[in-house]
């Protein structure tokens, strides 16, 4: 029992690793990035080209994903699943150390565009890219010790793992304090936006072992004049309205609605989008014992907004 609940916290914990590289969630308190974003331009219509419209796409929506090759977020991909193409098992070599795992499942972790082949072990579990064999995700426990380690220690040690995968210049560090330790997360910036290009590093209080790594995003997007441009005319964008106008596309009668923070991203064939998630509350009826009731249903929903034709001027 104790090793199925062991491996069920497991298997949460990588999930929430690949899909948002965020601890926010967990309750944890984030601390203040220690440089600052790269400088916002102005948007200037004649050299970056008019906004032009922007639509929204719901994830997993079957109507929504024929366009832009996003049969990859297919509702049955980016959910659990045996592939049989997955060796039953595999091994990892981390900081000069080998893991070895047992296949488990399999999903598309949004916003990545790749599957990712999830293992288990004793230590924890880790997940590889289906295409490259690539590390995407690594989680292990730590015994607790007398003796911790202290934060700048930590830190150095964050960089350290990190820097053999990314150049951290390129990266805003942000620093949370979880219960065993500091998680790290290296996020690319894009005109004042966050990206998906994203690389996280956990590194425990106790004898500073690495917790866990978030790698399945680094590296995806280069931060082009021509990337600065789209971002410039998708910044321009009303957002708001395009949202709501698919929000009400969905949903009869009354709703509420929020959406968290823009970041940038990139669909499979390339185009540069604005990522957020939607929150939409309706009121539902449902019938008991021949009575109608009515009752507020909340549904999240990671939304792209994107430009639906080449703007002018470029």
């Amino acid at each position: 029992m104790k090793q199925t609940v062991f491996l069920k916290r497991a298997a949460c914990l990588l999930l929430a690793i690949l899909a948002s590289l965020s601890l926010a969630a967990c309750g944890t308190e984030s601390k203040a990035p220690e440089s600052t974003a790269p400088v916002t331009h102005a948007y200037d219509p004649a050299a970056d080209g008019e906004p032009g419209e922007l639509c929204v796409i719901f994830y997993g929506k079957g109507e929504d994903t024929a366009g832009h090759d996003l049969s990859v977020w297919d509702r049955e991909l980016i959910s659990s699943h045996k592939d049989d193409s997955a060796p039953e098992t595999a091994s990892i070599e981390l900081m000069g150390k080998t893991f070895e795992g047992k296949y488990s499942y399999s999903a598309v972790f949004y916003p990545a565009t790749h599957l990712s082949h999830v293992y288990t072990g004793e230590f924890g579990g880790f997940a590889i890219s289906a295409e490259t064999g690539g590390i995407d995700s690594f989680h292990a426990s730590y015994a607790e010790t007398e003796k911790k380690t202290g934060e700048d220690e930590c830190s150095a040690r964050a960089d350290a793992v990190a820097g053999r995968f990314i150049d951290t210049a390129q990266y805003v560090r942000e620093e949370a304090e979880i219960e065993t330790g500091y998680y790290y997360t290296y996020v690319k910036y894009v005109e004042g936006l966050p990206t998906s290009d994203k690389f996280g590093v956990g590194i425990s209080f106790y004898g500073g072992g690495i917790t866990a790594i978030g790698a399945s995003l680094y590296g995806t997007i280069d931060v082009t004049d021509e990337l600065c441009r789209a971002v410039r005319r998708l910044k321009q964008g009303d957002a708001d309205a395009a949202i709501k106008a698919k929000v009400e596309s969905r949903y009869l009668g009354e709703y509420e609605m929020s959406y968290d923070e823009l970041s940038v991203a990139l669909l499979p064939d390339g185009t540069p989008t604005l990522m957020t998630t939607v929150e939409v509350s309706v009121s539902e009826k449902d019938v008991v014992d021949g009575e109608s009731y009515f009752y507020p249903h909340t549904s999240a929903y990671d939304a792209y907004i994107f430009e639906t034709a080449s703007p002018s001027g470029e």
